[in-house]
C-alpha cells in the first residue's frame, strides 16, 4: 500500500523538494515535518488502494489513489469485426491455458527421459513417470476447478485458495 502526499491540491514527492502556492522550497526532508507543521502547510496524505488481480478486473487508478475496476467476462465472446468473427478469450479461458502452458513447461523439463528411451532403450526413470502422471492429475483438477466457477468471485476464491500454486515436485 502506497501513501500518496498533497498539497493544496498538487502531489508532492517523497525524498523531492517542492514549492508550495506561496514560492516557498521546501527541502527533500519535508516528510520529517511534524504533523502540526504537515497540517500548516495543507500537506494531505492519501491511501491508495490496492489494486485488484489484473487477470480478473479492469481497472484504473485516480490521482488520488482510488481505484475503479470492472470485473473481466469469464466467458469467450465473439465479435464481428469487418465480416470476420473474432473470438475474445474470457478469464475462463485465459486461466486455463496458462495452466496448460504451466503444465507444458514442467513435463517439458523431463522430456529429454523419452527422447533417450527411444534412441537407446533406456527405461525412464520411474519417479519420472510418476511425477508427470502427478503433473496431468494437477492440471486437470486446476482446469476443473477454474471450469466449475461461476463468475469472477469463484475464480478469485479459486486462484487464491491455498495450495493453488502448488504443482508436485520431482523426486
Amino acid at each position: 500500500m502506497a501513501v500518496i502526499y498533497k498539497c493544496n491540491g498538487k502531489t508532492i514527492q517523497y525524498n523531492r523538494q517542492w514549492v508550495d502556492a506561496d514560492g516557498t522550497t521546501h527541502p527533500g526532508s519535508w516528510y520529517t515535518y511534524s504533523e502540526d507543521q504537515r497540517a500548516a502547510l495543507g500537506i494531505t496524505e492519501l491511501i491508495e488502494d490496492i489494486p485488484p488481480d489484473s487477470r480478473l478486473f479492469l481497472w484504473s487508478m485516480d490521482s488520488d489513489g482510488k481505484i475503479t475496476s470492472t470485473a473481466k467476462d469469464i466467458n469467450d465472446s465473439t465479435e464481428t469485426i469487418d465480416g470476420e468473427v473474432v473470438t475474445f478469450p474470457g478469464v475462463t479461458s485465459v486461466m486455463i491455458t496458462e495452466i496448460k502452458e504451466r503444465q507444458a513447461d514442467m513435463l517439458g523439463s523431463t522430456d529429454w527421459a523419452y527422447v533417450r528411451k527411444t534412441d537407446t532403450n533406456t527405461d525412464v526413470p520411474a519417479n519420472i513417470q510418476q511425477w508427470r502422471n502427478e503433473i496431468r492429475l494437477a492440471a486437470t483438477a486446476k482446469e476443473n476447478q477454474i471450469s466449475q466457477a461461476a463468475d469472477i468471485d469463484a475464480i478469485a476464491a479459486v486462484i487464491n485458495a491455498d495450495g493453488w500454486n502448488d504443482w508436485p515436485e520431482l523426486g
